[in-house]
């Protein structure tokens, strides 16, 4: 499995600031913390911890549209705006469920903090032994999360 740091997912501040074989912390370059913990389980499946303490809107970075996210925000408030200026956000003790077709504009945390943990499924980078895995289960990583936009 590789252990890939994708920058464009978190912007030209971000630099990697511990790693190991099992996992990265990023820094996001933010004011006050902006750490995501990311251990990759298998090709193209990520378990993220997010650990923001700022004030500070930071711009959405682009990826393609095949990835998924589940979050669940255990403290905080994580908080998004769209460039028809709608507003989400995945408030302390929810779920959520998103899919990379249709990216906010920014997102912020307006309690000043998040601590969340995300599953993140790129469904591109799904290697061929990990979707075999997922069909015993069974899985099937093109229906994974049918109906998200």
């Amino acid at each position: 499995m590789e252990m890939d740091f994708r920058r464009e997912w978190y912007g030209p501040r971000a630099k990697i600031i511990d790693q190991t074989k099992d996992y990265i912390v990023v820094d996001y370059g933010c004011q006050g913390r902006g750490r995501v913990t990311n251990y990759f389980l298998f090709d193209g499946i990520q378990l993220c911890f997010l650990d923001f303490d700022t004030t500070e809107v930071m711009p959405s970075q682009n990826f393609h549209p095949d990835i998924l996210q589940f979050t669940y925000c255990r403290e905080g408030r994580y908080e998004c705006e769209f460039a028809n200026h709608t507003v989400s956000y995945l408030p302390e003790g929810w779920f959520g469920a998103a899919g990379t077709k249709y990216l906010p504009v920014s997102f912020s945390f307006p309690l000043k903090k998040c601590q969340a943990v995300s599953l993140v499924i790129d469904r591109q980078a799904l290697s061929m032994s990990v979707r075999g895995l997922m069909s015993e289960i069974p899985l099937e990583p093109e229906r994974i999360g049918d109906g998200l936009e």
